[in-house]
């Protein structure tokens, strides 16, 4: 079993089996940044000042070898290391020496990928196009608080679906919309 003590500044996980320290991370800048020369005793008290207890104490079921470096890695632990580790990166994870042989090549964690993700993902377009120009798409991007050299805050972006060639028109008012797309649709026609 192992216990995690948490103190103002300090954070010191400890397997309770053997009453040894696993890891300690004394807070640094903001962050708990681990400390290796604290493994394997079975007290710390370098930035713990006397008779201080600490505000939180977990425990966690599984029990943790005398090194981090150490740890038994295994396909099935490897979820449970890698979340361990606020869900790092199996790039990261390679520097554990145990962990380099047991590493996949594509690992998948649903948290990680739900918590990168800002909006659900759109569906699957069923548009196909067959040739240029049977369908353009539009968009509208002003006002710009900042004009361009002719003066321009309006931005009017058409984009080929078929080929996706783009083009970007400048305007300087939207009421000039209209005669803009007029003016591309007679360049297509040609």
């Amino acid at each position: 079993m192992t216990c995690v003590s948490c103190f103002s500044l300090t954070r010191v996980f400890q397997d309770l089996s053997t009453r040894t320290i696993v890891a300690v991370a004394p807070k640094q800048g903001g962050l708990y940044k681990l400390d290796p020369s604290a493994v394997g005793q079975t007290n710390y008290n370098s930035s713990i000042p006397d008779n201080t207890k600490p505000y939180a104490v977990y425990y966690s079921k599984s029990s943790l070898s005398s090194s981090p470096n150490k740890m038994p890695c295994n396909v099935p632990s490897l979820d449970l290391l890698h979340a361990g580790l606020g869900h790092t990166s199996m790039s990261m994870m390679q520097h554990i020496s145990s962990c380099k042989l047991h590493l996949p090549t594509h690992f998948f964690c649903e948290t990680c990928t739900l918590a990168k993700s800002h909006r659900l993902p759109f569906n699957k377009s069923t548009i196909t196009t067959q040739s240029p120009f049977q369908l353009v798409h539009m968009d509208l991007w002003a006002p710009c608080r900042v004009a361009n050299i002719t003066g321009a805050h309006f931005f009017l972006t058409l984009v080929d679906d078929f080929s996706r060639t783009t083009w970007t028109q400048f305007l300087h008012s939207k009421h000039q919309v209209a005669s803009t797309l007029i003016q591309f649709y007679n360049m297509i026609e040609t």
